[in-house]
């Protein structure tokens, strides 16, 4: 496997701290990168050294600037899903963000926040599973 690396996209900073805290107890070893936004993930995603990991993304619909949707269409545009392994992690769950996560092969779920530490496991496992040769 690749390297891989925990990508957080969400505007809200008490989530990053959270999801760190929850991979540091259950002794999950990856770094971890933060975005404010959609538009510095895709500045990242976009970059060389992004193509050298394999990314566990956890990725907030509603943000400024660029939302999780126009992230995930610029990276499609851009084929930068196939190191991807996301889930979306939203406070407001409606049938209409459920279906339209499906309509993406990178997005492996929709999780309601707030996130638990077995999700985080189960995910994590999921991961390991999917980039594990």
């Amino acid at each position: 496997m690749k390297g891989s690396r925990l990508i957080l996209v969400d505007d809200d900073e008490l989530i990053f701290w959270i999801v760190q805290k929850m991979v540091n107890n259950l002794n999950i070893l990856m770094e971890c990168l933060c975005f404010e936004n959609g538009k510095l993930a895709e500045e990242y995603f976009l970059t060389k050294e992004a193509k050298d990991f394999c990314h566990l993304m956890l990725l907030d619909i509603n943000m400024p600037i660029m939302n999780g949707w126009e992230l995930l269409e610029s990276l499609v545009n851009k084929e930068r899903t196939d190191v991807i392994h996301g889930h979306i992690l939203t406070s407001s769950i409606n049938q209409s963000d459920k279906a339209k996560s499906k309509t993406y092969s990178c997005i492996h779920s929709l999780i309601e926040k707030p996130i638990t530490s077995e999700k985080i496991n189960q995910i994590y496992h999921e991961f390991l599973d999917r980039f594990k040769n």
